[in-house]
């Protein structure tokens, strides 16, 4: 899914490239990505309903996606023949169309001609939200959705992730790649990550800060943005030791973790605030030195503080997804998936937290062609 997402962005740095270095031969880059995209256009063809179909392989893994099987396929099917389409314009050997960001959005990303009234950008921001509600959906069945208003006005929430898109690599000390898996990882190999490593450091850029706060549900008798989890009990940790998760996500906390991320991680940093807070509550801190979120308000046009971006929920046309997919990626405090983070937790939440009936911004309701 998110492979589909990124031929736009590869067509984009191949038209830069050429753009800057206009006598530098893209063929190979070119070529290679359109095979790529005609092998996954014909395993694509498979019929639905047996086993052999990739979305019907994953089910186990992609229930999130069941309401719009049929549709993902159809989307998969239009996203490889027009990218397929555009490459075979800019390398016709005869009156070959220009490589260049001009060509890339009318033959490609607008919903013109060239595409059959469906551009691109539909199918980047349908499948950048299918992924990310894949994490939303299986976070809450496997363990949210288990927790009472109780337990979220108590918990005690870290959040702690390789930030972005992420890459894991294992060397040898002698600097050779070493085949081995993470979870045989073993004395004398050393592990690197590789991603975008100053995204979702803070609450304006970890789309599962609004998400978690959602779930956690209002407090009782409460009308306003009062929720069960306060923003006093998430701590965003990037320093804290890493838990090994590498064979499985344990049932319960071995003792000594659980000392470790409860008392040393969470309490240290709650209680410190705690202390500042109250011992010198005499001390005011200046208004105007407030960290702010700016934004539209709810009509859209109005700028206000902690104010809504496009690409949050109540801001989803596909035009407001492609000014936030810009950001994101524009942006290095970002992470990749805040593009459309934000939208699809809220909008989780406000199904009930079940994906019947969700709206898919282009997917729904865009008429992709039969296979």
């Amino acid at each position: 899914m998110t492979s589909i997402s990124h031929v736009g962005p590869a067509l984009m740095s191949l038209a830069l490239l050429r753009e800057r270095t206009p006598s530098m031969d893209l063929s190979v880059y070119l070529n290679r990505l359109e095979t790529c995209l005609r092998q996954v256009r014909e395993l694509n063809r498979i019929p639905l309903g047996n086993q052999d179909h990739w979305l019907e392989r994953l089910q186990e893994n992609t229930a999130a996606w069941a309401p719009w099987i049929g549709d993902i396929r159809k989307m998969i099917d239009h996203a490889c023949r027009i990218a397929i389409a555009y490459i075979e314009s800019v390398t016709a050997a005869q009156n070959p169309v220009p490589l260049d960001k001009h060509t890339l959005q009318s033959a490609l990303f607008e919903d013109g001609e060239a595409t059959g009234g469906i551009g691109y950008n539909q199918v980047m921001v349908a499948t950048f939200v299918l992924d990310a509600l894949t994490g939303a959906y299986s976070a809450y069945e496997q363990a949210l959705k288990k927790l009472t208003a109780t337990d979220w006005q108590r918990a005690r929430v870290i959040l702690q992730t390789f930030a972005g898109e992420n890459n894991e690599i294992f060397y040898k000390q002698d600097g050779t790649l070493d085949p081995k898996a993470k979870s045989d990882l073993g004395f004398g190999s050393t592990h690197y990550a590789f991603g975008n490593f100053t995204g979702g450091l803070d609450a304006t850029s970890n789309w599962w800060v609004p998400l978690l706060k959602g779930v956690s549900g209002k407090r009782e008798g409460d009308s306003g943005s009062e929720f069960n989890l306060g923003d006093d009990r998430i701590f965003i940790v990037p320093y804290a030791n890493m838990l090994d998760t590498s064979k499985q996500v344990p049932a319960s906390l071995t003792p000594f973790d659980w000392e470790y991320y409860s008392e040393v991680v969470w309490n240290g940093l709650y209680l410190r605030s705690q202390v500042a807070n109250q011992v010198m509550g005499y001390i005011a801190f200046p208004e105007a030195c407030k960290v702010v979120k700016q934004g539209f308000a709810p009509d859209g046009e109005t700028i206000v503080e902690n104010g809504l971006w496009p690409g949050d929920w109540g801001m989803d046309s596909v035009d407001d997804f492609m000014m936030r997919i810009k950001k994101s990626f524009g942006d290095v405090r970002q992470l990749l998936s805040n593009s459309v983070g934000f939208w699809a937790g809220a909008a989780f939440a406000a199904q009930g937290f079940k994906t019947e009936g969700m709206t898919i911004p282009g997917l729904t309701g865009v008429p992709y062609p039969e296979v």
